[in-house]
């Protein structure tokens, strides 16, 4: 087909190639971005739940001990607690605390 195109058909498809090789690689970019975004999200979303089923244990456990107001007044200040890892202290300080006060009191002057 180069051959009946001449010099400036032969220009164009080059043209065309350059471009279509371009676009090819804008569209595996833009796949792999889009991937890695939704792959993020989809990783945040998953540990977001995580930290929901956390703190309605940690509420339960709480109204189970100490009574439904102190689990109620507990969901509000685990609300604002996005590490797992101080979610998990919560339960040793119910278990370890004798009032609902003393756990509340111990979780709002956590650092």
């Amino acid at each position: 087909m180069r051959e009946q195109l001449g010099g400036g058909g032969e220009v164009r498809l080059m043209v065309e190639e350059r471009l279509q090789a371009q676009l090819d690689r804008m569209k595996a970019e833009s796949y792999e971005e889009g991937f890695k975004r939704g792959f993020k999200e989809g990783l945040e979303e998953s540990l977001e739940r995580g930290l929901d089923r956390e703190r309605n244990l940690l509420r339960r456990l709480t109204a189970w001990r100490f009574g439904a107001d102190t689990a109620r007044d507990l969901g509000a200040l685990l609300a604002e607690i996005k590490d797992f890892g101080r979610l998990c202290s919560v339960v040793d300080w119910i278990v370890d605390c004798t009032t609902g006060s003393e756990l509340l009191d111990r979780l709002q002057n956590a650092d």
